[in-house]
């Protein structure tokens, strides 16, 4: 995206207008925002609405697939915008009523806001793309909001053995709470060797959101 540009993914807020043609939200719904996707290509039809074939050009091109912009500076001159969708750091984020998702006006917004991005990839991939099975082993290496939604989506699963690694005790106390069996710090420890060392051999399954090679 050329600069300037407005940033910002994993929004939440109230709505405040809508579009005449717009039917699935009103002004006062609570909503979370996530991802544009066309709901016309093949994967967006086999319900992997991630992999549409026209995700970048939907959320990364600095504006609408006609050319448009979504904003407007104080000096006239349109921003990149549309980042994921919504320019969400904005302090009105315009978004497409296919992103805007509406949740209960008691889900406090801040909770409800990771469920745009992180939480949904972490648990998307652990139960729809990994398929993690019931008794199996499960490593992840990274505890923050895609790695710790991935451990609670394992158990979901039924993966009798969660190892979360991360170099954060905190993180790691916190993958505790959330489901996980066992913690490694990559800080002090191969982790490799740790987890070979607690399950035997090796996990069934494994997730690695930094994708990092430190």
């Amino acid at each position: 995206m050329p600069l300037p540009v407005v940033l910002g993914h994993e929004g939440a807020g109230v709505v405040e207008a809508a579009g005449s043609a717009v039917q699935k939200v009103q002004p006062g719904d609570h909503v979370a925002i996530r991802f544009l996707a066309c709901g016309r290509c093949r994967p967006n039809l086999d319900g992997s609405s991630a992999s549409c074939a026209n995700f970048n050009a939907m959320n990364f091109a600095g504006r609408r697939q006609d050319g448009s912009h979504a904003l407007t500076l104080s000096d006239g001159d349109a921003p990149s915008d549309r980042f994921f969708g919504q320019s969400s750091f904005a302090g009105n984020a315009i978004a497409h009523e296919s992103n805007a998702v509406k949740v209960r006006k008691d889900a406090p917004l801040e909770l409800v806001a990771p469920l745009g991005c992180g939480i949904q990839t972490g648990a998307g991939t652990v139960l729809r793309a990994l398929k993690v099975t019931a008794g199996s082993s499960f490593a992840v290496t990274g505890a923050g909001a895609v790695g710790l939604s991935a451990v609670t989506a394992a158990r979901v699963a039924g993966a009798t053995t969660v190892i979360a690694v991360d170099m954060v005790p905190s993180r790691s106390e916190l993958a505790l709470e959330l489901g996980a069996t066992h913690t490694v710090s990559g800080k002090e420890l191969d982790a490799v060797s740790e987890i070979q060392r607690i399950t035997g051999e090796g996990v069934d399954f494994a997730l690695e959101p930094p994708a990092c090679p430190h």
